[in-house]
């Protein structure tokens, strides 16, 4: 897989000296002003993450620049454009009560006027060479999942590491999906090793 290379794509929602509020609208801004961080929207190794947030959200990122503090701010909006949950992470990815985050006054009010104003998802203002690189990451990662979904069933819910343990997986996967997909190769493979069983008749004998 191939992703086109490109610059920072973001919007600055508010710079000084001692704060930075972006939005991040590609995949090469969300590692930089993530960087450091243990934030799945910022990770080389599974970037679908980051595409997949900036697709179904508003995904913000907060820094204190003097310390280098890091807050990711995340809104879903659900597929008839209604907001729904709003959460706050730190730059070690716990979730936090945003009540309980020691931001000023004018800064939280800034942040809230992106979040409140804003309807549109990240994604809604990718660029359009951005939209193909999330067409690539996202058919890429459907193709590594389907494989992975067939070495477990064909090892009978064994991987590489050992039996599957859904506690280590990544929270974006859809394991009902998975595990429904499981079931239905293995009830089609017995289903057919059923009918091409042949049934043993035994032969009638003269008393």
């Amino acid at each position: 897989m191939k992703v086109k290379r490109s610059k920072l794509e973001y919007k600055e929602i508010h710079r000084n000296s001692e704060w930075l509020i972006v939005k991040p609208l590609n995949l090469k801004s969300s590692l930089k002003y993530g960087f450091n961080t243990k934030w799945c929207t910022s990770s080389k190794k599974e970037p679908h993450i980051f595409y997949n947030y900036s697709k179904e959200g508003i995904l913000i990122y907060v820094i204190e620049r003097k310390t280098n503090t890091k807050w990711a701010i995340f809104w879903e909006i659900n597929e008839k454009g209604m907001k729904k949950e709003l959460s706050w992470w730190n730059s070690v990815d716990d979730r936090l009560d945003s009540m309980l985050v020691m931001i000023p006054e004018t800064i939280m009010d800034k942040i809230k006027k992106e979040l409140f104003l804003e309807s549109k998802p990240n994604y809604f203002y990718f660029t359009e060479s951005e939209k193909k690189n999330y067409t690539l990451v996202r058919e890429s990662h459907e193709k590594e999942e389907a494989s992975r979904d067939w070495e477990i069933y064909r090892n009978d819910g064994l991987t590489n590491e050992g039996y599957l343990d859904f506690t280590t997986t990544s929270t974006t996967m859809d394991v009902d999906k998975m595990v429904n997909k499981t079931l239905l190769h293995k009830y089609s493979y017995d289903a057919i090793r059923e009918s091409l069983t042949v049934p043993y008749i035994p032969r009638k004998t003269n008393d």
